[in-house]
């Protein structure tokens, strides 16, 4: 399972890097060939694009979001596996928790 969420916490990781600069990227080009045609200025071109990358940020930190939020499941998972292990005394002292691998 760890594994798993591993995967998909990277696969997170590169979407909401890639998808937001590639979005910025192709409104700029887009914005070029606007300017270009003189149906845009360069002036209302460069008004919009700080406001394309507070959202690209705000995309990038989902991911991180997303990653706090599994790192949480992922040690919530494993307290309740001590929780809810069964504990035994042998003789000697020496304690063993069942169940834990």
């Amino acid at each position: 399972a760890h594994a798993a969420a591993t995967r998909v916490h990277a696969l997170h990781l590169a979407l909401f890097a890639a998808v937001p600069s590639t979005a910025v990227a192709a409104w700029l080009w887009y914005g070029g060939q606007l300017v270009q045609r003189g149906r845009l200025t360069v002036g209302e071109l460069t008004t919009v694009v700080p406001l394309a990358l507070e959202v690209a940020n705000a995309l990038a930190g989902l991911s991180e979001l997303h990653g706090e939020v599994t790192k949480g499941i992922d040690a919530a998972s494993r307290a309740a596996a001590v929780l809810g292990a069964r504990q035994t005394i042998e003789a000697g002292g020496a304690r063993l928790l069942e169940g834990m691998r």
